[in-house]
């Protein structure tokens, strides 16, 4: 697939194990400048053809500081193109440029070297900006030149040069190839670069007929890297500027499908019109207007298989790798079929090679408003809906979604657009911004984004049946979210559990070891001890039923949840003076009055802080326990790995009578009360 760029392919083989230097102190993530702010420094990293070679080059642009009248001559002024970014490999820039070390964040074992080295340029470039600003406030009347900076005028004289790799980027044409073929069709092809990230495109050389739409590397190549039937194309337009690489001279198009959108980048305004009256040519005009079809499979083909059909999908794991569909008989395996469901490997993060991030159907460019409410992603759909709304509501609607599609797959009811929906919506949290939520949003978020990608990734695969499953499928689906990559499992342990121990159960086997990424600023500080009972993995070992959490009634909310869970799983049997208990983390309980949590945790702690959520009866027989706990058994209940779809709670009454004998009372294990 394009996208994946080869590290054999930068073109600075001097330079390929050039460490990038970080600050010595690490410093809190600075939002704008991830969603915006480098705009204005280094736009984008390009993969390109160029002398025969595969190689990196960055995208520059010119500041107005440096375009003043007063930096060059009258006549170098006319033969400069201001307006057009240059293109430059890191190697050159080095060269020009005093490279400064990129701020110390704890993602940047995450990112890849090809985005570090952009982060870097775009660091460098800032801080040289800062420098040129601060010269010509001090000198009233000053100018670069006149300053005499001269690593400003070295880098402004390396800029101003137009070269050859500027004027041949993306084939150096304007207008489309119009190729008549044999059979009498007609190929429409010219250069463009794919997005494979926010910040990162693969120039590759594209291809449109009647049948598909193919991407290939260069014109010379015949491998191609995408191919899309022209039947799973559903609409194609010029994108709006608020969700684009806002590049002069550029035009950028997005062509949307099923699962996945594709943005790429053309040379110019005029090729994205000639495209878009080739795609009306071979498609028909309602391409140009229908961004979701109310039934997607329109045109009759024997490969298309009906979208309500998909998505009923089941199992996960290495001894199921080729996820399969339906007893339909088109149904194809889901690894086979990119329309079915698309999972992305970004370039600018370095993944596990299992690891998938599931909400890029759409790659958000920028932040999803400035404040006045005009900078909707795109102009339809669900995704300009939610925008405008805050982090904690977003995710409220999403989760909500899911619950819906959980009830229209099980009621056969769900159709594309559902999908499509959800899709977009996730997509959203590319970009969200959790940097002023106060401690009980950000537990209400991650709760409900925990649960929003239990479900999706139950819906995709199946809840896991049993334990070797849980590694796939809570470490390697992942969603890119306030610009950090994050497993299920990361946050359930790293983020919702970071103040917490860790549960016994998980650690019982390598595969499920809990993972140990650090997110500072998202981390939550607080031992709550009821986030036990709210984190819901959807295993028989727990309840079903999950609320959607918001952080007005989080507090009574999370007493609920702990209240409903210990209903389920914690029996006292006063007669043969035995207990039977979920399996927790003692010092998570281990509290005192003031609930300042204790070193000495044991199993009486765990009781004492739990009978207030306990029935009547239930707190009357803890409170003689604890009295005489020599006289009673504890024991525990063995976790079970087997998981199952989770309802939300408040689509079940309050009178629901929960099934307590369906656990087998033999599978527990006994607890030492001493």
């Amino acid at each position: 697939m394009a996208g994946r760029i080869s590290k054999k392919k930068d073109g600075d083989e001097n330079i390929i194990s050039q460490e990038i230097h970080e600050s010595s102190e690490f410093i809190d993530p600075d939002f704008e400048m991830e969603s915006t702010g480098d705009l204005s420094f280094c736009s984008a990293c390009f993969e390109i053809n160029y002398e025969g070679k595969r190689k990196y080059v960055y995208m520059l642009t010119v500041p107005e500081i440096l375009q003043s009248e007063n930096n060059l001559e009258e006549s170098e002024q006319q033969q400069f193109n201001w307006r057009s970014p240059r293109l430059r490999t890191y190697s050159e820039i080095i060269k020009q440029l005093q490279m400064v070390p990129i701020p110390k964040l704890h993602k940047n074992k995450r990112l890849s070297t090809v985005e570090k080295r952009r982060r870097q340029i775009v660091e460098s470039f800032r801080t040289l900006m800062r420098s040129v600003q601060g010269t010509s406030q001090q000198s009233t009347g000053a100018t670069v030149g006149d300053a005499g900076n001269l690593t400003v005028r070295k880098y402004f004289q390396f800029l101003a040069n137009i070269q050859d790799i500027d004027r041949n980027f993306l084939g150096g044409n304007i207008q489309l190839y119009i190729k008549p073929q044999k059979d009498g069709s007609t190929n429409y092809e010219g250069h463009a670069a794919l997005a494979v990230s926010r910040r990162h495109f693969t120039e590759q050389y594209v291809i449109l007929n009647k049948q598909y739409l193919s991407f290939k590397s260069s014109m010379e190549s015949k491998k191609y890297n995408i191919v899309i039937k022209t039947d799973n194309i559903v609409s194609v337009q010029s994108v709006r500027s608020e969700n684009s690489l806002v590049l002069d001279h550029f035009g950028f198009l997005q062509i949307e499908t099923w699962s996945r959108v594709y943005y790429i980048l053309v040379r110019s305004d005029i090729q994205v019109n000639e495209w878009l009256q080739a795609f009306v040519t071979i498609l028909g005009s309602q391409c140009m207007h229908s961004p979701y079809r109310s039934v997607y499979f329109e045109k009759s083909s024997s490969s298309i298989v009906d979208a309500s059909e998909t998505m009923k999908i089941v199992g996960i794991g290495p001894s199921n790798p080729a996820i399969s569909l339906s007893n339909n008989s088109n149904a194809v395996s889901i690894l086979d079929r990119e329309e079915l469901v698309y999972y992305a490997r970004p370039i600018c993060w370095k993944l596990d090679r299992k690891r998938r991030i599931y909400n890029y159907r759409r790659i958000m460019f920028r932040k999803l408003y400035d404040g006045s409410g005009s900078n909707a992603p795109v102009s339809n759909g669900s995704v300009s809906n939610l925008s405008n709304l805050s982090p904690n509501a977003i995710i409220e609607h999403i989760l909500h979604h899911a619950f819906y599609l959980v009830k229209a797959i099980q009621h056969n009811t769900v159709n594309d657009i559902d999908w499509v929906k959800f899709w977009d919506d996730i997509s959203l949290l590319q970009v969200i911004d959790l940097s002023s939520l106060t401690e009980s949003q950000r537990m209400a978020f991650f709760l409900n984004l925990y649960h929003v990608m239990v479900l999706h990734g139950s819906l995709l695969y199946g809840p896991p049946p049993v334990w070797n499953h849980w590694n796939a499928f809570f470490n390697h689906i992942c969603y890119v979210v306030n610009f950090e990559v994050m497993s299920i499992a990361e946050i359930e342990y790293c983020i919702l559990r970071s103040a917490m121990s860790k549960l016994s159960h998980f650690t019982a086997f390598a595969a499920t070891a809990p993972p140990h990424t650090q997110y500072p600023h998202l981390a939550l500080c607080c031992r709550d001890f009821r986030l036990h009972f709210a984190i819901n993995c959807g295993s028989l070992s727990q309840i079903e039923l999950v609320p959607i959490y918001y952080p007005h009634l989080l507090d009574s909310q999370l007493d609920e949840i702990t209240r409903i869970s210990l209903d389920y799983s914690l029996e006292i049997d006063m007669v043969k003076k035995l207990v039977i208990m979920p399996k927790l983390p003692l010092q998570d309980y281990a509290i005192t009055t003031t609930q300042i949590p204790q070193n000495n945790g044991n199993i009486l702690d765990c009781l004492r802080s739990l009978a207030p959520y306990l029935s009547k009866q239930k707190r009357t027989a803890v409170k003689q326990i604890l009295a005489d706990p020599q006289l009673y058994t504890i024991k525990h209940r063995t976790f079970n790995f087997k998981c199952r779809f989770l309802k939300r709670l408040d689509d079940i009454s309050n009178d629901t009578n929960i099934d307590l004998s369906a656990k087998n009372v033999d599978d527990i294990e006994e607890f030492d009360t001493t």
